[in-house]
C-alpha cells in the first residue's frame, strides 16, 4: 500500500511541478517514475526474503537510491549520445553542407 502511495505521490508532484516549470517536471518524471518502479521491485524482493524490518524508512531509502541509479543511467546515456552523435553530425555537415565540396557536385 505504501508503494501505491509513493507512485501516486511521484506522479502528482511531477505533474504539479510540470505545470509550473515544464522542463523540471519532465526531468523529475523521467527520473522518479522508473525509480519508484525499481523500488517497488526491490521492496517486494526484500519482503519475500524476510529482510524487511522498518518498511516506511526502507521504502523511502529504496526510492531515493533508485532515483540516484536512474539519474546516473540517464546521465550516462546522454553523455554517450553526445559523444557519438555530435561528431557524426558535424562530420556529415562538413562533407555535405557545402555544395562546392560535395561529392555529387564534382560529377
Amino acid at each position: 500500500m505504501q508503494l501505491l502511495f509513493a507512485v501516486v505521490t511521484v506522479i502528482c508532484v511531477s505533474l504539479a511541478i510540470g505545470v509550473l516549470l515544464p522542463g523540471v517536471g519532465v526531468v523529475l518524471g523521467l527520473v522518479f517514475v522508473p525509480a519508484v518502479i525499481r523500488a517497488a521491485a526491490a521492496i517486494r524482493r526484500k519482503e519475500e526474503a524476510g529482510l524487511l524490518k522498518d518498511r516506511s524508512s526502507q521504502v523511502v531509502a529504496a526510492v531515493f537510491v533508485s532515483a540516484g541509479i536512474t539519474f546516473v543511467v540517464w546521465l550516462a546515456s546522454a553523455v554517450a549520445f553526445t559523444i557519438v552523435c555530435f561528431p557524426l553530425g558535424f562530420a556529415g555537415y562538413s562533407d555535405f553542407g557545402n555544395p562546392s565540396r560535395s561529392r555529387t557536385a564534382s560529377l
